[in-house]
């Protein structure tokens, strides 16, 4: 190492040294300075000597600031854009991505801040080669906030699979693990800053998948935000209210059921959902809810075992709740193996008797 830099600190001495010489891929001192991590000072003094070669691109259209962020490299990049205040925010790669995009696409969110504040005019509607925008690459939570506060960042936009910002972030958000989820609920402030805004628009195709999510996110701030913006569009559609409730019950979400069944008088058979009372018996709230506010049948049979609420969980609390909520209901139904609510009790407690013994 000591020897590398004798040599490095040689070569740069000369003063006929040309560092704006490129490579057979256009690459100059600079772009191998950026990959190669070279001390910061170095960098700066090679620099000074040749100010032009900072908008020099490489064979992949990368200039040393792009390679900067595609590298995280702020310290680097900072010295950059000192030199060269004025270099360009509208020129795209090799990949189609303005350096703006690639450090937000590769979570170098003090770059991004740093470009922000030398160029607040920057063009924050520029689309990638693929159609993406800012939003949909930014990796990093709080970069997404700063961008959302801008007035002339389009919240709306879609990408070629025509996932809106909104939907983008709650997936990230809900696709980690549950351990990580702590580190990305940055982007939940994100939704709810985007669901604010003023010119956020509902997308009727987008809004029952965003619902989903911000009921799966298990966070009943993001769900009330976005239940406020979007209920008008799910509330008239009956079969969109009945997979929200079934999304609700597989996460056993209290909150959000409850919202979603007071919010609308309906008819469990209208919403196409005749199981679902046999998801609900996993959360007694959600049970009472169900009794209280619908017309669902407890006596309804699942069709490949003909077996009722009673069969499916024998307990004495959801007993008691269907006495009081559906005193007619039939106590003795038999399912396909012959067996009532009673016999199915005794059958889970008979082994443990004589264990015991």
């Amino acid at each position: 190492m000591e020897r590398d830099k004798a040599l490095l600190s040689a070569v740069l001495a000369r003063r006929d040294l040309n560092v704006s010489s490129t490579d057979r891929r256009n690459r100059t001192a600079l772009h191998h300075m950026v990959l190669g991590y070279v001390p910061l000072d170095t960098f700066k003094w090679v620099l000074e000597r040749g100010p032009k070669s900072v908008c020099i691109r490489d064979a992949s259209g990368r200039t040393p600031l792009d390679l900067a962020a595609r590298w995280r490299r702020a310290d680097i990049a900072d010295a950059l854009i000192s030199k060269d205040p004025d270099f360009d925010l509208t020129s795209l790669d090799a990949e189609g991505m303005t350096v703006l995009q690639t450090a937000a696409s590769y979570g170098a969110s003090s770059i991004v801040d740093r470009l922000l504040r030398v160029r607040p005019d920057a063009n924050l509607s520029i689309v990638t080669a693929d159609n993406r925008t800012l939003l949909h690459l930014t990796r990093d939570a709080g970069i997404a906030e700063r961008l959302i506060q801008r007035n002339d960042t389009d919240v709306n936009a879609k990408d070629p699979r025509g996932v809106t910002p909104v939907e983008a972030f709650l997936r990230k958000y809900v696709d980690v693990s549950l351990k990580n989820r702590r580190r990305h609920r940055g982007f939940l402030k994100a939704v709810r800053l985007i669901l604010a805004r003023p010119d956020f628009a509902v997308d009727p195709t987008s809004a029952p998948e965003v619902l989903n999510l911000a009921i799966r996110c298990q966070d009943d701030v993001t769900f009330e935000a976005a239940f406020a913006r979007l209920n008008k569009v799910v509330t008239r559609n009956a079969s969109l209210m009945g997979n929200a409730l079934l999304t609700s019950l597989d996460t056993y979400q209290v909150g959000p059921f409850k919202r979603l069944v007071k919010s609308h008088e309906f008819s469990v058979s209208e919403l196409g959902a005749e199981r679902l009372h046999f998801r609900m018996t996993h959360k007694l709230p959600i049970l009472e809810l169900c009794l209280r506010h619908t017309d669902a049948d407890v006596n309804l049979r699942q069709p490949a075992t003909n077996r009722t609420i009673l069969h499916t969980v024998p307990n004495e609390a959801i007993v008691g709740m269907l006495l009081a909520y559906r005193p007619h209901a039939d106590f003795n139904p038999v399912d396909m193996y012959g067996h009532t609510p009673l016999t199915e009790a005794l059958m889970l407690v008979e082994p443990w008797r004589k264990w015991v013994r």
